[in-house]
């Protein structure tokens, strides 16, 4: 959650006063993070400004490694093989 929120406050701050942008309030930046935290992206436009490119680069690593580590947590998980009781 604090990841998002230092997202959210980063990218509007970096991108409100761009031109070319779609991001103009702090409610368009936090659902552009979710978006880009879920990975499953948006149809907003990239961010416009080179800062903006870089935090976009850095939050869509972080979500590949949040979201494969939980993927793999899960596989892990029902691959686990069981120990059979002797009848």
């Amino acid at each position: 959650m604090s990841v998002w929120v230092v997202f959210t406050v980063a990218i509007f701050f970096l991108e409100r006063h761009a031109s070319g942008t779609d991001i103009h309030n702090p409610w368009q930046s936090a659902y552009w993070t979710a978006s880009q935290m879920s990975t499953i992206g948006t149809n907003y436009a990239n961010p416009i400004r080179w800062q903006a490119h870089v935090l976009d680069l850095a939050l869509k690593v972080y979500a590949v490694i949040i979201v494969g580590t939980l993927a793999g947590a899960v596989g892990a998980f029902f691959l686990h093989p069981r120990k059979e009781e002797p009848a």
